[in-house]
């Protein structure tokens, strides 16, 4: 069976609090912790009807999801 690779279309979000560009190379590179950290400031704008990271390139916002352990 051939494993699925899976593909970024995302490469960018803004985080609207503090203004600061986050990349997708640095979302895979952070460690459970901190990845929970931002999950679960994203899940809580959510459950406000906020936004609080949006794509860099389109403005909609963005949402973590559930990272796998390794």
């Amino acid at each position: 069976m051939v494993e699925a690779v899976p593909r970024r279309t995302l490469k960018g979000v803004v985080n609207l609090l503090s203004m600061h560009s986050i990349t997708s190379d640095s979302l895979i590179a952070m460690n459970k912790d901190d990845h929970q950290v931002l999950r679960r400031a994203a899940t809580g704008a959510r459950l406000d009807r906020k936004a609080r990271y949006v794509c860099a390139k389109c403005g909609h916002a963005v949402y973590l999801g559930y990272r796998p352990v390794e």
